[in-house]
């Protein structure tokens, strides 16, 4: 009798870990569901991210370029100010064929997708370093140099020295702007995307 409710017991434990293990196979799959989704809404909204930021250099290359020409100043710094700008553009389009390769290699390998997101994140923590600041510095500076050779705010020093003041602070305002809303909040979706992808590994 004492045999026969040991192999009840048995077939009931056995019943129970079947069950649990059917449940955990449930979350599992459920999680890993959940983080794919997580992994496709952060690159869409680095993709989307990046596009807003071409559609911007785009509009702001003509634009810019025709100011400096309607201010007065020779086809010289409309030229180098066009040029400076499709610099930019092409910065940014490079920048965004990037994320759109590393987006439509998410189905094919994951891994490779976190590889390409860490190598964006550190060659963009290198533009902004050394690339960014020395084109900026420089185009401010023959900027600068041409209007104040070309009559606009006079022949003195003190008449141009709120360009100077003016151009600077704007430059510090704006560029403190896009790391806050443009750069910060791109960097923590690499971060956010190659966590799941990384959750996804240890779970597999």
């Amino acid at each position: 009798m004492n045999t026969e409710n040991n192999y009840t017991s048995l077939d009931e434990m056995k019943q129970q870990l079947q069950i649990l293990q059917k449940r955990l196979d449930t979350q599992v799959e459920i999680n890993d569901k959940q983080l794919r989704r997580a992994i496709h809404s952060g690159m869409s909204n680095m993709l989307n991210r990046e596009m807003r930021g071409l559609i911007f250099t785009l509009i702001a290359t003509p634009l810019l370029a025709l100011y400096v020409h309607e201010i007065g100043q020779p086809m010289w710094t409309v030229i180098f100010t066009l040029v400076f700008m499709l610099l930019c553009t092409l910065l940014q389009i490079v920048e965004y064929s990037y994320m759109y390769s590393t987006s439509r290699m998410m189905s094919n390998s994951l891994v490779e997708t976190q590889q390409r997101l860490l190598k964006y994140k550190r060659l963009e923590i290198l533009r902004l370093t050394y690339i960014a600041p020395v084109m900026v510095i420089g185009f401010m500076g023959v900027f600068f140099y041409s209007i104040y050779h070309n009559g606009l705010f006079g022949e003195t020093m003190t008449s141009f020295m709120p360009v100077i003041v003016g151009g600077v602070v704007g430059c510090i305002i704006g560029g403190t702007i896009g790391i806050m809303v443009f750069v910060r909040p791109q960097f923590r979706k690499i971060d956010e995307v190659t966590a799941s992808i990384a959750e996804l590994e240890t779970n597999a």
